[in-house]
């Protein structure tokens, strides 16, 4: 029997639920590469192929002087959607990096894609062991919708296991700013984020729990 508001839509034959969509936000991870020299194209597409033993689907973007240095659309197994990996310069990454981890990284690799919703964790532990494989010189990746630094200790505990699967709350993190607990990481899941507002101090750990359960569901 369903309940009258079943905003999750769990189960039933309510309407679409206003807290969930499709398709979902995209996921981007972020691998800085060190050296001076990025990488070419055709480096990282062999270490794709050489890593998941794929021949792989390629459509490369036409060049661009205000662009990446080098953009491409790949089609692989394990991703429910394509996914789009380019080469660029940001000082704000290096930096971030350089803090992190000591090591001077000039040049990223970014690959983007979109989750199922239906398994967006198995999704997401396929895309950071693709890039971790993909670019074993990174010394940490950032995945940019949920904030996460993944450092290699914690790629090798929480996702290179084929025998313990993380999580889900990998896919998302809880931030409090200003007396405000929100989560970070929902929408590419297809749901939409959790906040509460103005929480006194004295229950922010019980609403960061409550938000936590909620976002589990």
């Amino acid at each position: 029997m369903d309940f009258p508001l079943n905003l999750m839509q769990q189960g039933g034959s309510n309407p679409p639920s206003p807290f969930r969509f499709d398709p979902p936000a995209t996921t981007m991870v972020l691998g800085p590469w060190p050296g001076d020299e990025p990488p070419t194209m055709d480096a990282i597409l062999q270490a794709m192929a050489n890593c998941t033993g794929q021949e792989l689907n390629v459509r490369v973007a036409d060049e661009s002087d205000a662009g990446p240095v080098w953009a491409c659309q790949v089609e692989i197994d394990g991703l429910p959607s394509p996914c789009a990996i380019w080469c660029d310069r940001s000082e704000e990454l290096a930096r971030a990096t350089h803090e992190i981890t000591g090591v001077q990284c000039d040049t990223l690799i970014a690959f983007e894609t979109l989750l199922s919703v239906d398994d967006p964790l198995t999704n997401y532990i396929n895309l950071v062991r693709l890039v971790s494989m993909t670019l074993p010189d990174s010394p940490v990746l950032h995945d940019t919708g949920s904030g996460y630094w993944l450092e290699r200790d914690r790629i090798l505990q929480d996702f290179m296991d084929v025998e313990r699967e993380p999580s889900e709350d990998i896919l998302w993190r809880i931030e409090l700013e200003g007396g405000s607990v929100r989560t970070a990481g929902l929408q590419r899941c297809g749901r939409e984020e959790l906040v509460m507002f103005d929480v006194p101090e004295m229950l922010q750990q019980t609403a960061i729990e409550s938000i936590s359960d909620i976002a589990a569901l």
